[in-house]
């Protein structure tokens, strides 16, 4: 008797390198979004002996309290850019291979795909004491990159209304006892996309 061998629904996928773009966006806004990463990961984690770049290869999610937690860290950012973030990050998404970052780059997948099952997929654990998203079965995972900045996880971008200001959550873990979570206001000037100011949400 021959039994087919079965592939496991579960399977992680495997991590996804490039140098530049590779995929295509599919409008203006896509293309935005990912100017708006590139622009934030470059000047906070491209620094001199960071060989590549490790990105989650999806969105973390954002609660409405979350993004009013942010509107009161950087007041300064318009109601508009909040409500476009909020509405962004609803849900997880996808990232593609569109980052311009003048260093190899990895979309690495969670370790374990038990992170997207049950109440697990809505990413609804809290990290105390900072009221902040923490992802069970997203520690960093068995794969490691010599050279690496450690495991960044992004939101989607949110906009105003005109393209030129953006805002980010952003955080890095390199180890669980070193890991950071930032929002962070972004302005585009003549084309090119600079950090106006950040606020560090929590360390570990």
């Amino acid at each position: 008797m021959v039994v087919a061998a079965s592939i496991c629904a579960c399977a992680v996928p495997p991590p996804r390198i490039a140098f530049g773009p590779v995929d295509s966006p599919v409008d203006s806004i896509e293309t935005e979004q990912y100017a708006v990463l590139s622009a934030l990961i470059s000047a906070k984690y491209v620094k001199e002996g960071i060989k590549i770049i490790v990105i989650r290869d999806r969105t973390i999610p954002l609660r409405p309290e979350m993004v009013a937690e942010f509107g009161q860290r950087l007041p300064e950012a318009p109601a508009e850019l909040l409500s476009d973030l909020e509405a962004r990050n609803r849900e997880s998404h996808p990232l593609k291979l569109l980052f311009g970052l003048p260093l190899r780059y990895v979309l690495e997948p969670p370790p374990s795909m038990s992170a997207w099952t049950g109440e697990d997929r809505n990413w609804n654990m809290v990290y105390p004491p900072h009221n902040v998203l923490r992802r069970p079965g997203f520690e960093r995972g068995p794969r490691t990159y010599e050279g690496s900045q450690g495991t960044i996880t992004v939101s989607m971008p949110g906009f105003a209304s005109d393209l030129n200001e953006s805002m980010v959550y952003i955080e890095n873990d390199k180890s669980a006892l070193d890991a950071e979570g930032l929002i962070v206001l972004l302005v585009r000037q003549q084309g090119v996309w600079t950090i106006k100011n950040e606020s560090l949400l929590w360390v570990s």
